[in-house]
């Protein structure tokens, strides 16, 4: 019926079709709007299919990413009491140097410590909590890191290079079954272990005796 789907496609009129073709246009006109209809249907319903797959797949990202921040947390080592005050002394240590050397009025800093709270590493020594707070202040003020960020290369030249002085002197202390030691075995088992340095371990290690006994 080329003739009556010229008529659906405009390139025929209504007014064209004899009385005698009337009544079979109109059947044909419903078939073809049945399958149009039918047709339309097909492709919204495949189209839900597709958004709601693309739903599922999100929602399954969201708790891949819950678990595996809830694992990353349940890999970090546990703090005695006295290691968290003494990490939180740390902390906070870090954030007046940082904030000493950069201007950020209170909504700014709210923003770098929320960062922080992503960043934070765990690290327990002044200096490592300090350069997480950098990676912060990147993600936030941009603008503000690279100055800062020179500042501390030139810092972390001098830390490396009294760390290396620290290493000799105890690498060199020899003799007498190590009497001459600047630091005990045990603080510098946890400056390893805690990834701090030879005297923040000393200071972890009497100020927790005192906690402790005292």
């Amino acid at each position: 019926m080329q003739k009556f789907q010229d008529v659906l496609d405009g390139k025929l009129k209504v007014e064209d079709l004899t009385p005698e073709e009337m009544p079979e246009f109109v059947k044909f006109g419903k078939t073809k709007v049945t399958e149009t209809l039918t047709e339309v249907g097909g492709v919204r319903d495949a189209r839900q299919a597709e958004e709601k797959k693309l739903t599922d797949i999100k929602d399954k990202v969201v708790e891949a990413q819950g678990i595996i921040t809830k694992a990353e947390e349940l890999n970090k080592p546990q703090l005695t009491p006295e290691m968290q005050v003494f990490r939180a002394e740390q902390v906070e240590k870090a954030k007046q140097k940082l904030f000493s050397e950069v201007k950020l009025d209170d909504a700014q800093k709210a923003q770098v410590l929320e960062a922080f709270k992503k960043l934070d590493s765990g690290k327990m020594d002044a200096d490592f909590i300090y350069k997480d707070l950098l990676a912060s202040v990147a993600a936030t003020q941009p603008e503000r890191f690279l100055t800062l960020a020179q500042r501390e290369e030139a810092a972390q030249i001098e830390a490396d290079e009294e760390l290396q002085r620290q290493a000799e002197m105890n690498g060199g202390s020899g003799g007498e079954g190590g009497k001459d030691k600047k630091f005990s075995d045990e603080a510098l088992k946890l400056a390893k272990d805690a990834g701090i340095s030879p005297e923040a371990a000393t200071k972890q290690l009497t100020q927790g005796n005192r906690r402790v006994h005292g």
